[in-house]
């Protein structure tokens, strides 16, 4: 399967920073420092189900609240869907 690239906005980085993502996404965000740019990951198509489970998990087992945890627990089963990773900045 064809890798999925995903745009994020800042706080969605930091969501999974929190809320403990793979050790390959950890990789890729870090690697970004501390930054207001949208910035773009690239994973294979199960990745996707994986960072949705950590924030899922996040929100029953943890109590996270967060809203933009939510929001992006929709994205990503968006994301699971259809492939499609990028941001449509009119909709953010």
């Amino acid at each position: 399967m064809e890798e999925i690239t995903i745009e994020l906005l800042p706080h969605e980085r930091e969501a999974f920073l929190r809320w403990h993502c793979t050790p390959e996404v950890r990789s890729q965000l870090k690697s970004f420092g501390p930054s207001d740019d949208i910035e773009t990951i690239t994973v294979e198509p199960y990745v996707v189900g994986w960072l949705l489970s950590d924030l899922t998990r996040a929100i029953l087992d943890h109590d996270c609240r967060d809203q933009d945890v939510i929001d992006l627990c929709d994205r990503l089963e968006y994301i699971k869907e259809t492939g499609d990773g990028l941001l449509d900045i009119d909709d953010w």
